[in-house]
């Protein structure tokens, strides 16, 4: 197993590419393909490649290069871990018809100013009950999971707005049963690896 000191990503052909070099934290990433290319339109590249990996940015791409390149197994987008599962609660809301009526005529509306007129009318003219409504489950995507070392792996070169909060609950709820770590630069990985390459040296 390669030393860290000797670190280097390689991408596709073995070079690195020019946007993959000295990346750390980036803000509003772009999604990019298996040889870093951006992908601009995801619905259409989804369409023209079926079987394809896209990475949310660039930096996710380079963890998972040099993950490979220090042979640590590891699986990319593992099953989505689920924090709060779904359940039904009380709550102030629309029934169900009226809710439906309320998206047949937002779906009829055109422009912003109609469909917020539709909305404003819609509230003057109906009342919200208190009904038995389903919550979604709470679920986070963690991009690796390094089965030899029972550790989630999120690559994170930007946090954004409430990913903190998501991060405590997050371990809060898992803390029994595996790790999460998070890396934010290249050097958080380069010190990741060096410590899981001294676990493996006095194990």
């Amino acid at each position: 197993m390669p030393k860290v000191k000797v670190a280097k990503t390689v991408v596709a052909d073995g070079n690195v590419p020019e946007d993959l070099k000295g990346k750390s934290k980036v803000k509003n990433a772009k999604k990019v393909d298996e040889n870093g290319r951006v992908i601009n339109d995801l619905k259409q590249w989804k369409k023209d490649n079926p079987e394809g990996v896209y990475y949310d940015s660039t930096f996710e791409l380079w963890v998972d290069r040099t993950l490979d390149m220090f042979q640590i197994k590891h699986t990319f987008k593992p099953e989505k871990l689920i924090l709060v599962p779904s359940f039904i609660t009380t709550d102030l809301e629309y029934t169900k018809e009226l809710r439906s009526e309320l998206l047949s005529g937002l779906r009829k509306a055109v422009g912003k100013s109609a469909k917020s007129a539709v909305t404003r009318n819609f509230n003057k003219n109906n009342k919200k009950s208190l009904i038995e409504t389903k919550v979604l489950p709470e679920t986070w995507s963690v991009d690796f999971y390094l089965e030899d070392y029972g550790i989630y792996l999120e690559a994170k070169g930007f946090a954004n707005d409430g990913f903190d909060n998501k991060l405590k609950l997050a371990r809060f709820l898992t803390q029994e049963k595996f790790k999460i770590v998070v890396v934010y630069t290249q050097k958080d990985l380069y010190d990741l690896i060096s410590y899981l390459q001294t676990q493996n040296q006095t194990a």
